[in-house]
């Protein structure tokens, strides 16, 4: 069966992008400022929906461990690093 897939260098991820899933609007946040410091207190949609808010703790605990992995996984050297997805087929 073929498959098409998606490949991301992991040199190339830069930002973790949070879409609310009742309006579409979309925070960015930087991974290489994402390191725990609390500089963002709360997490929310920007649009103001009131769909999702993400507290300080799980923004330096979670999406600042995710943004050090990355930041690590971006210094191994010899090889690249490679994110794979599917993507999947348009329907007409």
């Amino acid at each position: 069966m073929s498959e098409t897939v998606l490949k991301i260098l992991i040199d190339e991820l830069s930002l973790i992008r949070l879409v609310c899933e009742k309006c579409g609007a979309a925070l960015e946040l930087p991974i290489d400022r994402l390191n725990g410091s609390g500089h963002i207190k709360t997490l929310a949609c920007p649009a103001g929906c009131g769909n999702y808010r993400v507290s300080a703790t799980y923004q330096s605990d979670t999406l600042a461990k995710f943004a050090e992995i990355v930041r690590d996984l971006k210094q191994v050297k010899g090889c690249r690093i490679e994110l794979v997805l599917p993507v999947q087929p348009t329907k007409p």
